[in-house]
C-alpha cells in the first residue's frame, strides 16, 4: 500500500446533525492531536469545553464563535457535542466496562 492510499483510507469519519431552522451541520471526528488536547479543557466551564469540541469538529465555526455557541439552545449544543464525541469514539471505553 502506498502512503497516499493509507492517508486516503484513514480519512476522518463524518456525520450530520439536523438543526431546526438551519438544516444539516456536518461534523467530523477529532484528530489524535485534538483528542489529546481535550485534557486541557478540564478546567473550562462545561459549555465552553463543549463549544471548543464543536469548533474542532465543524468547519462552519471558528474559535471566535465559542462564546456565541455557549448562548444557543442547550439541546442543540448538546446534540452537536454528543455527535462529535460519538464520531470520535470518545466515551466508548466507558461503555465497554462491565
Amino acid at each position: 500500500m502506498s502512503k497516499s492510499k493509507f492517508f486516503q483510507a484513514a480519512k476522518l469519519n463524518t456525520g450530520t446533525v439536523s438543526v431546526d431552522g438551519y438544516g444539516d451541520i456536518e461534523l467530523h471526528e477529532l484528530t489524535l492531536k485534538q483528542r489529546l488536547d481535550l485534557n486541557g479543557f478540564a478546567s473550562d466551564d462545561q459549555d465552553i469545553g463543549r463549544a471548543k469540541v464543536i469548533v474542532m469538529c465543524c468547519d462552519l465555526f471558528t474559535d471566535n464563535d465559542i462564546d456565541a455557541l455557549c448562548k444557543i439552545k442547550s439541546s442543540v449544543l448538546l446534540e452537536l457535542f454528543n455527535k462529535a464525541m460519538a464520531l470520535s469514539g470518545v466515551g466508548d471505553d466507558d461503555k465497554k466496562k462491565p
